[in-house]
Order: C-alpha cells, then structure tokens, then sequence
C-alpha cells in the first residue's frame, strides 16, 4: 500500500536510532527502534520497531492522587531528540519527554521489579510522552534542546533549565536545574542547542557564545556556565558566529 503525506513536514529531529517528525498541523510522528520507548506508543515490548512514520497521539500528565492522567493530540511547535530520547513543547507551554530514562523512579509502576542486587533504579524509560513538571508556571518555553542524556529548555527571561544524566555522576537529576540564570544571555539568542554533555548558547549579535555542563554538584552548578576558549581566535578576527554544531569529538563553525 502507498503511504500518502497528508500535510507537509515542518521540522525533523534524528537520535541514534529512531527520528521524529512534526507536520504543519502541530502533529507528531516517529519511526525507527523502539526499545525503550522511542517511539512514544505505549509499548515497550510489543514493539521493536517501525519502519515507517507513526502518529504519536497519547501524552501522560502528572498523576493525581494517584490516577494517571493523559490528553489527546495536543498541537507540538517544537522538537527535539537524544540518542535515545525525545521531546516535545506545545502551544499549552507544556513539555514532554519520552524514550531511555526519561522519567523518574516514583514514576514506576506498582509491579515494577527491583534489579538483581534488589536496588532501586534510578530512571526508568517511558513509553508515553510525559509532562515535565518543576519549571516556572508563570514563564513561556522559547526552545527546546536534547543533549545525549539530558533535556534543556529556554525561557522567555533568557534562562536556561535542565534535567537528565549529569556530567559528574550517571544518575539523573530529576528537579529542573537552573543551567543560566536570566540576564546573561544576549536575548533573543541565535542558537539554543544541547550537544552530547552540555547545553549551548550563541548570543543575539553573533560575538557571545556560552556553554554549561549539567551537574550533580552544587559547587559545580555555581560555575557550570562558561566560554570556550577558541571563541577568542574567532572574534580577534572579527568574525561573528551563526551556529555551532558539535560531534562526539570534533566541533564545526559557521560564521556570517
């Protein structure tokens, strides 16, 4: 049978091995392993994968009292993969997340197996898009960023949150973490990205570039925030920096 595209597609997001896809309509899709939840269907084990792009239709909110939660079909404006992870922001200023550790423990269900040595683990995957609680109600989301194993959000005050796998431990953080306070970065920004480890920013006029690493630990958190040194080579030549693309072990540049 022929798959026919019904509404064009707007933006395109890959991790290692599974893509998302978001159509001019606000609706989402996925396709690729599926693992651990990649794909957003409500299924860890049925599933392995999908060869094709499937409509993501069921997203889980907070619990209360217990009771899980879900709305259907919420309008997505933006996009964002890790490796093995995803997420989402719409119009309603909410953010989900789903895929590999994604969300944490207390999320677990009821009949959920402790590991060999009986610990406790420390993330589990979701297989829905969850709702990301603990960023400031009162502030819009202005982007959305997936580093390997950790989410970042921009907000409209310039700052910068995020959760996931620290640099210094392999544990999520689950409380949003205050990677850039507001007022530091030159707003509206040019690039909001998370690369691999860390979060990166290229400020309004092209000659700011800041990077942060997210911590565990709280002296770490304090100067998580910094300044590549190369960035200095870059402006004595007075050249101004469009985007910054990096891989596991090289960077490229591309300047106006």
């Amino acid at each position: 049978a022929t798959l026919e595209q019904e509404y064009p597609i707007v933006s395109v997001a890959l991790g290692l091995q599974h893509g998302v896809a978001l159509n001019d309509q606000g609706q989402l899709y996925a396709w690729g392993k599926a693992e651990r939840g990649q794909l957003g269907q409500g299924s860890l084990d049925s599933m392995q994968r999908s060869d094709y792009a499937i409509r993501i239709r069921d997203f889980r909110l907070p619990s209360v009292n217990g009771r899980r939660r879900f709305i259907q079909d919420p309008v997505i404006t933006k996009i964002a993969t890790g490796m093995n992870h995803s997420a989402a922001l719409t119009t309603e200023n909410q953010v989900f997340v789903w895929g590999k550790n994604s969300v944490p423990p207390s999320s677990l269900p009821h009949n959920h197996h402790d590991d060999n040595d009986g610990n406790k683990p420390s993330a589990m995957d979701s297989k829905f898009p969850t709702m990301m609680s603990g960023l400031p109600p009162s502030l819009q989301v202005l982007d959305i960023a997936c580093g390997s194993h950790h989410t970042a959000v921009l907000l409209e005050d310039g700052s910068v949150f995020a959760w996931g796998v620290t640099t210094d431990t392999k544990i999520p953080l689950w409380d949003c973490i205050e990677l850039i306070p507001p007022g530091m970065i030159d707003m509206p920004c040019r690039q909001f990205a998370a690369h691999f480890d860390r979060t990166l920013v290229v400020g309004r006029d092209g000659t700011q570039v800041l990077m942060a690493h997210l911590w565990e630990d709280e002296d770490f958190q304090e100067n998580a925030v910094f300044t590549p040194p190369w960035v200095d080579h870059l402006f004595e030549d007075h050249q101004t920096i469009r985007a910054i693309h990096r891989g596991w072990l090289h960077t490229a540049i591309s300047t106006d």
